[in-house]
């Protein structure tokens, strides 16, 4: 197998499809799939913006899988937020399994309405779903002058340090800080594995080798074969410090919230069974409590000049600051169209075959 490439660049046909188009392709197909029009509206927001910014492994190529969710009942059309308790700016709502990214961006919405009289707010999810990528939340406050916060346990993907088995989720999360008005917030979007489960999926998909160090198999051996990752564990960035993140976050999420936990956390995909459950936390602190717009705005550049002007001036290297690399993707691709890989074009056929749904032509060509 070829080794599996770092980036989220992959096979394409330079078959685009337009943001708008994709974006109401996939509103309509959640709608067919049974979600109420708020809900599609968001979640097709969140996966058609994941694919602009050139992230594929948590845009439409989860189309199929939350289209599943909904059917089978295990995602509950309809279930909307309930607040279970509020003391200030801390609130904690139930999901009732509902629709994950729709849930996530009430949350989020809840904690900028709450930040803007308080400064700052948390609020956590109990029973949520996968939601995409953590950054569709945390940019949505950056956008409003906010500083943006999101976290999630998610299906076991991680051994503890020193054990084989997995037993923690990647747990991403996700920090967003404005900038300007006129430019992309900072953006910190990561899991605390190696690499992100989808793109293991991926890998999986188009038979490429792992790299060397991502993940081991139900023995406990280091391997390079993503359907052996898949079965067994996937390592922790940064070795025992990615560990010991992870394993806070499902703390602050998962037990803090009442949600499901570690083995009992479902996965979001078609057949596994039961729940999802997951725990979230999601915050939105006022910058103009702190300090000026215009202040930030002048600190956040004096940083991003300090950082640019340290690298060695005999070399081409070019260095980007967190965000960066999506927000030139995403200029790029709103003017050019999506250049969808193939993985995910046919993720949309199938999901589209799933719903009774016509794929759009980009998704059919080659």
């Amino acid at each position: 197998m070829a080794a599996f490439r770092t980036t989220e660049r992959t096979e394409t046909t330079g078959s685009r499809i337009a943001y708008a188009e994709l974006d109401a392709w996939l509103c309509k197909a959640f709608q067919q799939a049974g979600m109420r029009a708020p809900e599609a509206t968001v979640t097709a927001q969140v996966l058609a913006d994941a694919d602009l910014r050139g992230v594929f492994s948590h845009g439409s190529v989860r189309f199929p899988d939350y289209a599943q969710l909904v059917r089978q009942g295990r995602w509950k059309a309809g279930a909307e937020p309930e607040l279970l308790f509020r003391s200030g700016a801390l609130v904690l709502l139930e999901g009732g399994h509902g629709v994950g990214p729709y849930l996530a961006m009430k949350a989020m919405e809840e904690a900028l309405r709450i930040a803007e009289v308080q400064g700052a707010a948390w609020v956590w999810v109990r029973n949520g779903g996968h939601f995409g990528p953590a950054a569709a939340f945390s940019t949505r406050a950056a956008r409003e002058g906010f500083i943006g916060l999101a976290f999630t346990n998610s299906s076991p993907a991680m051994a503890a340090w020193g054990g084989r088995r997995a037993v923690l989720g990647a747990n991403p999360w996700s920090i967003a800080i404005p900038r300007s008005s006129t430019a992309w917030p900072l953006v910190l979007d990561i899991a605390n594995t190696v690499v992100a489960r989808g793109r293991v999926k991926a890998a999986a998909a188009r038979g490429e080798a792992l790299e060397a160090g991502w993940a081991i198999d139900e023995e406990g051996r280091t391997t390079t074969d993503p359907v052996a990752a898949l079965m067994g564990s996937l390592l922790p960035v940064g070795g025992h410090k990615g560990y010991a993140i992870a394993f806070m976050i499902e703390a602050l999420v998962g037990a803090v919230s009442g949600s499901a936990m570690s083995l009992a956390v479902g996965a979001p995909v078609a057949g596994a069974g039961g729940h999802q459950g997951l725990g979230q936390v999601f915050a939105a602190i006022k910058l103009s409590a702190l300090l000026s717009l215009d202040d930030m705005e002048a600190r956040i550049e004096q940083l991003i000049q300090s950082v640019r002007s340290s690298g060695d001036a005999a070399t081409t290297q070019e260095i980007l600051v967190p965000g960066e690399r999506e927000a030139r993707v995403a200029e790029e691709q709103m003017r050019l169209g999506i250049d969808l890989p193939t993985e995910v074009r046919a993720a949309i056929v199938r999901g589209a075959e799933l719903v009774g749904l016509t794929p759009p032509a980009a998704c059919t060509v080659g």
